[in-house]
């Protein structure tokens, strides 16, 4: 039975798709053959090429189920679950690789042993490690004094869940070393010339790269742990941050450089793709390392080949043997986001190539400036449904200024290939090309930044209904269908697109009153919700690397809610495990107005940022202090503290009290409040019972007096506090003390996010139990 050129791509996806459901649906590995009578009748009856895709269909589905990654529970897991909080100990290991972090590296080290006691007890665990020492070699044996942890599941609705994310990568905990005494490496086995190339090429970029040496290393090496905080947020914000997240674009534009130096040169087209065949292998060693540009250049090289063969259908044939190859390599690939807006990324421009309107100008500086904007046009249109439910935003200027940003990007990807390639070692060449490199970086970046500022840089969105997806999906393809299909169905997309933007939940429901007490570590975030309003109570905390709670947790609960703006952000007081997270927030969100303790105007630090970014943003700024109650859409919030003129001299005493009266529900939010503050709190006048407590400065024991845990006398005690935290919060004093009040005391260190709901029995879901987005039951 002969297979059509045509036919191939859609057996080759039959063969991916197999794989990727493996990770749903595991197959033994004699399935393949439950397909055998209708490949052997259609081959009698030389049936049609696309009988192959059931058997191809099933075959991916059994070697996805053998090649699917898996964590066992080995000795050293198992003695850190039984702790129940991270612990320390000395593991011995051999590193698989290891990249530039902040203040020393992180590496992933397979642990073959690990102390107990006064003896070495053998495992088998993969361990991602941050270590304060320069980036090992891989295969470098070591031994190390680690704070170790299981990976933190998904502890809130909507968020990503690490555990998993890492389990598909085969690590199974996370361990830091807090010094570089108790870190000890012996030399890798053999010469290993790649490994210490690449060594030797970080200290040379950081050195020669100046202030975009971080930056640099992302751009050409796909190593981001070095990036400027500040440049992350720009790019982030300006929906531009997937040009320095190495993948498919990045791969795509070195080629387009090879490809304008070999126009250039008059080198013939089949040179010319072996060359760049050449660039990707010697490319690739060096960067082994980074999965995302592993899958993108295996992709670009499987298409070189299909160019130098002379395939039909080269674009879709190697996008699907792409897909086929690194599916059956990892079926795990089909859950990451990178994956995913690659494939579906190249997949759109492929489609919608032909689709190029005819009354725009195609030949000339203009007519490629504007294929360009159409390429990226095209990819935006593909990645949409993906963008919105894996980041919760749009970025309504990033395609068109992703074509802008690419011209200093390519020049900084050619004379950087120049670089790592051997010009790095060449005594005054590599200051030289340091300068420019730097120069072109800041050139690059200027784009980004000034997009980020912006109130239109990237839109937030509540996640859209699956109705919307299905019929944007149903739009799309008609898009790529040529003819009267084509026409109608950019129509429809377009309606279907503003409808996502404009609507995202088909048909919002008024949401019940509740308070979703949300773990956001040792820190404090409430949302406090009723009918269709929301106000923040506490934001979270800010992170010197990586996203802040507000981006990690808060938003993709809001998304996952349905909360597209928020009617009131409230800081009980300027800490920054109270307010770390409002200026991504306010960036982030449309938000109606911040309140703050009037005894603590913004001055300086975090609290002068944020008042800057209201007034930049519009929103209004609120002091508070006790009389000045907040009236919202018939919700009352009474302010309790501070007076006017507070005597407290600790801030934590001068943290805001609100009790919030929503329908059918009353909460006491406290701040850090501690036994000063309670005091006079409770001097002011009495306090009624409180169906809710937020309990004051997350359990601390210089809170919660008895006399202010007699007042208040609260049905439900909700802790907001860290896992394992230094502070040893909550005190045992104090949740004896709500034990003794007939308190029911719920924790988001063991329990996760909480949620309790204005209904009879003031019911309360804790996240340990199961997403209450996805399932509400009475405990």
């Amino acid at each position: 039975m002969s297979t059509p050129s045509r036919s191939r791509p859609l057996l080759y996806l039959a063969f991916a798709a197999g794989c990727a459901l493996s990770l749903a649906v595991p197959a033994p590995p004699w399935v393949p053959f439950a397909a055998l009578p209708l490949f052997a009748f259609c081959l009698a009856r030389k049936g049609p090429a696309w009988a192959l895709g059931p058997i191809l269909l099933l075959a991916g589905l059994s070697l996805g189920t053998l090649r699917a990654p898996g964590v066992a529970a080995g000795p050293l897991e198992a003695a850190i679950a039984a702790g129940g909080a991270p612990s320390f100990r000395w593991v011995r290991g051999q590193v698989l690789q290891a990249e530039p972090w902040v203040n020393g590296c992180r590496a992933d080290v397979v642990a073959d042993a690990f102390l107990d006691g006064d003896r070495w007890v053998p495992t088998s665990s993969v361990v991602r490690c941050y270590l304060p020492i320069a980036p090992p070699l891989p295969g470098a044996r070591l031994e190390a004094s680690l704070r170790l942890a299981v990976p933190r599941g998904r502890d809130n609705p909507g968020q990503l869940d690490a555990r998993a994310q890492l389990g598909r990568e085969g690590v199974s905990l996370t361990g830091t070393a807090r010094a570089p005494e108790l870190v000890k490496v012996a030399g890798a086995p053999g010469w290993r010339p790649v490994g210490r190339y690449l060594r030797a090429l970080e200290e040379r970029l950081l050195e020669d790269g100046g202030r975009s040496g971080g930056a640099l290393l992302a751009i050409l090496l796909g190593e981001r742990g070095l990036m400027d905080p500040s440049q992350v947020d720009a790019l982030s914000a300006s929906g531009l941050y997937h040009l320095v997240a190495l993948s498919g674009f990045n791969v795509g534009l070195l080629l387009v450089a090879l490809a304008l130096l070999c126009h250039s040169l008059g080198v013939h087209p089949r040179r010319r793709d072996l060359a760049g065949l050449a660039l990707l292998g010697t490319y690739g060693l060096l960067v082994a390392g980074q999965p995302s540009l592993g899958r993108a250049l295996i992709m670009a090289a499987i298409f070189l080949l299909a160019q130098l063969l002379a395939r039909p259908q080269g674009g879709l044939l190697s996008w699907s043997a792409s897909a086929a190859l690194l599916l059956a390599w990892d079926p795990a690939w089909a859950l990451n986001a990178g994956f995913q807006l690659t494939f579906a990324a190249t997949l759109g421009i492929l489609l919608l190539w032909d689709a190029y309107p005819r009354w725009i100008p195609r030949e000339g500086p203009w007519g490629g400036l504007i294929r360009l904007h159409w390429v990226g046009f095209a990819a935006l249109l593909a990645t949409l449904p993906f963008v919105l439910l894996t980041f919760n935003r749009l970025s309504l200027l990033g395609w068109l200024a992703t074509p802008l940003a690419s011209l200093p990007l390519m020049a900084v990807q050619a004379l950087g290939t120049l670089y790592i390639f051997g010009a790095a070692f060449v005594p005054g060449l590599h200051q030289a090309l340091g300068w420019v490199l730097d120069m072109l970086t800041r050139l690059f970046l200027l784009l980004p930044t000034w997009l980020g500022e912006g109130r239109w840089g990237s839109l937030f969105l509540p996640r859209p209904g699956w109705g919307w997806i299905a019929a944007y999906a149903a739009t799309f393809a008609l898009v790529c269908v040529p003819g009267r299909a084509r026409r109608v169905g950019w129509a429809l997309l377009t309606f279907v697109a503003v409808g996502v933007v404009v609507s995202p939940v088909l048909f919002p429901e008024e949401a019940p009153s509740s308070l979703a007490v949300l773990d956001v570590g040792q820190a404090s975030c409430q949302v406090l919700r009723w009918g269709t309003h929301s106000v923040l109570v506490d934001a979270g905390n800010g992170a010197y690397r990586g996203p802040t709670s507000g981006r990690s947790v808060v938003e993709p609960y809001l998304a996952a809610a349905g909360v597209g703006r928020l009617d009131g952000l409230i800081l009980t007081h300027w800490d920054e495990d109270h307010s770390g997270s409002a200026p991504d927030l306010l960036m982030d969100l449309p938000v109606g107005f911040l309140g703050y303790p009037a005894t603590d105007p913004p001055r300086e630090g975090v609290s002068s940022r944020i008042a800057a970014l209201c007034r930049r943003r519009g929103v209004r700024l609120l002091p508070l202090a006790r009389g000045g109650d907040l009236l919202i859409e018939g919700t009352r919030l009474r302010v309790l503290n501070p007076p006017l003129h507070s005597p407290e001299s600790d801030e934590n005493d001068r943290s805001l009290v609100l009790r919030a009266e929503p329908p059918r529900l009353a909460v006491l939010f406290t701040g850090d409040l501690e036994r000063d503050g309670e005091r006079s709190l409770l001097a002011a006048g009495p306090l009624a019972p409180t169906p809710a407590l937020v309990v004051p400065h997350h359990g601390s024991g210089t809170s919660s007096t008895a006399a202010f845990v007699a007042a208040v006398s609260p049905r439900l005690a909700l802790f907001s506090v860290g896992r394992g935290n230094r502070f040893g919060h909550p005190s045992p004093a104090v949740v004896e003390r709500y034990d003794g009040a007939r308190s029911r005391v719920a924790r988001t260190d063991r329990d996760g996010a909480l949620l309790i709901q204005g209904r009879r029995g003031l019911p309360l879901w804790r996240m340990r139990d199961g997403d209450w987005l996805r399932e509400e039951r009475d405990p």
